[in-house]
């Protein structure tokens, strides 16, 4: 029977309290759904309502000879390398519920439901960050053309295994994660499924362990990114929200229940993150640096103060009339025109494509120069893929800090 029969009760003490323990379950459902959650730095001091907390990474100890600390009156000091993790990510899930939406479900049946949701796209979301700042911080190991599977995955755990810095001296595989994009998990489980091993149950979708490290096979890896080995607590991310709350809708029978979060992601030992590339396929770059005429104009007679971020890209777009650009025809030719140029060393192609456009994925010419039509900053992205056989190297730009000039 439902305990909550009317929306006006989420105001009251018995609507709280279930609110109260709505939020405890989600929290408990993102945890559970995060391929991230064990893999996170939880090693980590100051107060997250300040905006930041920092995480230490310790040197390691160097032995010496008996006596040393005697003689010099005093021991080694203890040595750490602050990383700061700025919490600067604001999120929000807020939602209308009708009076006559409760009618089939009552208002805790309704809401339990929604809150299933809530959970996986919360946890889609920090997911999705977790992954994109590893692989940004990603130490790229260059894998020879025609490696096996086998031998690909092994090449990529022993760099991680044998790294030795001031910080570290070997990893041990039972403290590597192993996360893979679903196309390159099916054919690790393919190359399985050839093997004739009597521990190797064929049958079942999932393998969770490969030669001693554990595996997990995940949507929210970032384009381009075939797999992720790296240690747990290489990556930072500490999240705060806010317990449900409900309140109601002026001049209406509607009531809004609302969900807040914030965290920040911080590559804290980005040494010991590792991705597979193909041999010569180095990073992949882009930059407003076009000085060649690109059909009768220039780009400074189509853009001014562009400035191209880590994944934005900001700036004016002046308004250009009647510009015949490659690709576009009749009304098209009039608007806001971005260019930019791409390149990446030892691919063999690079695409790009105007996220939330019409035009589908191009390839680009030699010259590596992309001009964009833009109509709608706020929703539109611009996603870039080198390509060298198998192997891909994406970045995407948001565009919400561009400026449309309209005359």
């Amino acid at each position: 029977m439902a305990r909550i029969t009317a929306l006006s009760i989420l105001l009251q003490d018995q609507g709280k309290e279930y609110l109260s323990e709505l939020y405890g379950k989600v929290i408990e459902g993102v945890m559970k759904n995060l391929v991230s959650a064990g893999m996170k730095n939880a090693d980590l001091s100051g107060d997250p309502t300040s905006g930041s907390v920092e995480a230490k990474r310790f040197v390691n100890a160097t032995p010496q000879k008996y006596g040393t600390a005697r003689a010099a009156g005093a021991g080694n000091k203890v040595k750490a390398k602050p990383v700061v993790v700025q919490i600067s990510e604001d999120k929000e899930i807020v939602e209308e519920i009708e009076e006559k939406d409760i009618r089939l479900y009552g208002v805790d049946g309704l809401l339990d439901r929604r809150s299933a949701n809530h959970i996986v796209r919360m946890a889609s979301a920090l997911d999705r960050d977790f992954f994109a700042e590893a692989y940004n911080n990603a130490v790229a190991v260059e894998i020879p053309d025609a490696t096996s599977i086998e031998d690909e995955l092994e090449l990529i755990i022993q760099e991680c295994e044998n790294t030795n810095n001031d910080f570290v001296d070997g990893v041990p595989r039972e403290f590597m994660s192993l996360v893979l994009n679903t196309a390159y998990y099916g054919k690790v489980r393919n190359n399985l499924d050839k093997q004739t091993r009597a521990n190797v149950d064929t049958g079942v979708e999932e393998f969770y362990t490969w030669h001693g490290v554990e595996c997990k096979s995940c949507t929210h890896l970032p384009s381009g990114c075939r797999y992720l080995l790296m240690v747990n607590g290489a990556v930072a991310q500490p999240v705060m929200a806010s317990q449900y709350g409900a309140e109601k809708i002026g001049l209406s029978e509607a009531y809004a229940v609302s969900l807040f979060y914030h965290y920040g992601t911080e590559a804290v030992m980005p040494d010991l993150i590792f991705t597979g590339v193909a041999t010569g396929l180095s990073g992949l770059t882009v930059d407003a640096n076009v000085s060649a005429e690109l059909f009768g104009k220039y780009a400074s007679d189509l853009q001014s103060g562009i400035v191209i971020g880590a994944d934005e890209i900001s700036g004016t777009l002046k308004y250009i009339a009647d510009y015949s650009a490659a690709g576009y025809t009749g009304d098209e030719q009039s608007g806001n025109f971005l260019v930019v140029h791409a390149a990446c060393t030892g691919a063999s192609s690079i695409t790009c494509e105007l996220v939330g456009g019409i035009h589908g994925v191009s390839t680009l010419d030699p010259d590596g120069i992309a001009i964009f039509r833009i109509t709608d900053p706020d929703v539109q992205k611009v996603r870039f893929t080198a390509v060298k056989g198998s192997d891909t190297r994406s970045r995407e730009f948001s565009l919400h800090n561009l400026t449309l000039a309209t005359s």
